[in-house]
């Protein structure tokens, strides 16, 4: 198969707008692939999927859930991720379609509705919902019990031959998914279970493959809803809850190999549930609980990686928003000591459209606080355009004391953040210690964002050094990085350089790509 330019101009925009889901700084390739778009659009046209997909290497980290849990990361290299996105945009009728329809009200993530602006999900049906529809079944006096279920580790124990199974029903385009499953065995070394996390398409697969379940569920008249790996199942007495329990438990393990999670599954009466869930007074400080009611209740807002869309929003609805305070949102749940993610998300996200600095500070002098969503805090620093240079260096010294006295930056994933201010312009100082980093941490993604400091901070004596090794071991994310860093020395000598490489190296097309790209866009 070929993919459709269609396909591909939507998964541009795609990763335009989601990124890799807020996880990964968007890439500077993303820039590279927009200026060469014509030619690198007409390569992967060219290709002929699957056989002619050569995947490139992909990164994974562990990074914080919460405190103190983990979850496993896959980034893609730009280039799969865009036809990643297009194979499942191609079929992504075909898997809708395959579904519980949306119209039962019964399964409301990720309901395939895509947008000429790159968006991905049905507007519509989103967490909110969930919720609603649970409060409306438990308020319904149908039902005296309700079982609340979540299924364990669910991406990372999906088995791919199930997977390709449920495809296989849903849809009749084969080489999508031969696609899919050459790029997921590539990704797994060809370990026969986990799907990646990290690309927004992912979830669209894994809601495929548990719509068996989901229809198990219609065919036995049980009563429920499903939000990805969220199940809440109504019952008329306590003997029909624990059958009800059994019989999904039952299924998922006998048809799908997957278990539930024995701490987050319960059985409450009815009434209990409604004063744990709704009822229950929060310990949240004013600002923060008024807050939070309102992006569940008003906005139906739960996913904290969505910014709220202000346009789409009523003039009473705009008003109320408005009329929050951020910036003592924020400082309520510092003073907490233990921050209510999910609202902070949304909090900065908000922060973050509104270019509004006045949590910075604050954030900031307990950047600790925020270690299970550093990446957010750091990308709200980062999206406030108008810092003078006295604040960005005081910035900069603030970030390098957290790396080196902090117990956050032993985290990969958060050091990764940490360094990225440096990555983007050298307004933040912190040149003196780079290569000292350089030495000190090994890693894949603390190394790319350091070649991208030095770069910033014009450390061409380096890269006069260790250009004489390129590409060595450098993996292909560090080779791209180097790439464009190098271009902060001597325009002359950097271009002879970029000329012999091109025509004497084997590089990519994304390689190349980035060299014309720097030579008009220079560090």
């Amino acid at each position: 198969m070929k993919l459709s330019e269609n396909a591909l101009e939507w998964s541009l925009r795609h990763f335009e707008k989601v990124g890799y889901i807020n996880h990964f700084p968007i890439p500077f390739e993303l820039g590279v692939i927009k200026y060469d778009w014509e030619n690198i659009k007409n390569f992967i046209l060219g290709l002929k999927l699957p056989v002619d997909w050569k995947i490139q290497e992909a990164r994974k980290i562990f990074a914080p859930k919460h405190y103190f849990g983990f979850r496993l990361l896959t980034q893609l290299n730009p280039i799969d991720e865009l036809i990643y996105s297009s194979v499942i945009y191609d079929m992504g009728k075909d898997l809708e379609r395959y579904r519980v329809s949306k119209d039962k009200e019964i399964v409301f993530s990720n309901r395939f509705l895509p947008s000429a602006e790159g968006d991905l999900w049905d507007k519509n049906y989103v967490y909110g919902d969930f919720e609603e529809k649970t409060k409306e079944l438990v308020d319904s006096d149908k039902y005296s019990h309700i079982v609340v279920a979540d299924i364990a580790d669910y991406f990372p124990r999906i088995y791919l031959h199930k997977l390709e199974n449920a495809l296989s029903i849903a849809t009749k385009k084969t080489e999508n998914i031969k696609s899919i499953m050459k790029l997921i065995k590539h990704l797994n070394q060809n370990i026969s279970i986990g799907i990646p996390i990290g690309s927004e398409v992912s979830f669209l697969l894994a809601d495929t493959m548990i719509s068996s379940i989901d229809k198990r569920l219609i065919d036995e008249n049980v009563t429920f809803c499903r939000f990805v790996d969220d199940f809440r199942l109504f019952c008329k007495n306590k003997s029909e809850a624990y059958k009800a329990l059994n019989f999904l438990s039952e299924i998922l393990y006998n048809d799908l190999s997957l278990t539930l999670q024995q701490n987050k599954t319960r059985i409450f009466e009815v009434d209990n549930y409604k004063k744990i869930k709704f009822d229950k007074k929060s310990e949240k400080k004013l600002i923060s609980k008024e807050f939070s009611e309102f992006i569940k209740k008003d906005l139906k807002l739960e996913n904290p990686y969505s910014p709220i869309d202000v346009e789409s929003l009523s003039i009473e609805l705009k008003k109320k928003l408005e009329s929050f305070n951020f910036d003592e949102i924020i400082k309520e749940q510092i003073v907490e000591g233990k921050i209510d993610i999910n609202l902070v998300k949304i909090a900065l996200n908000r922060l973050k459209q509104t270019n509004n600095p006045e949590s910075v500070e604050d954030i900031l002098e307990n950047l600790e606080e925020f270690y299970p969503i550093l990446n957010e805090a750091i990308s709200y620093i980062l999206s406030i355009e108008d810092f003078d240079p006295t604040f960005k260096n005081k910035i900069g010294t603030k970030i390098i004391d957290y790396l080196e006295n902090s117990f956050i930056s032993h985290s990969i994933f958060n050091r990764m953040w940490l360094l990225h201010i440096f990555s983007k312009n050298n307004d933040y100082g912190g040149e003196d210690k780079f290569i000292k980093y350089f030495k000190k941490y090994s890693d894949e993604f603390s190394r790319r964002e350091l070649i991208l400091a030095m770069g910033r901070a014009k450390k061409y004596h380096w890269f006069t050094s260790e250009r004489k090794k390129f590409p060595g071991n450098l993996t292909s994310w560090q080779r791209r990085a180097f790439l464009a860093a190098c271009s902060c020395g001597p325009t002359d000598e950097v271009k002879h350089w970029y000329n012999y490489i091109f025509k004497h190296q084997n590089l990519t097309k994304l390689d190349k790509a980035v060299i014309k790209w720097v030579k008009r866009n220079p560090f």
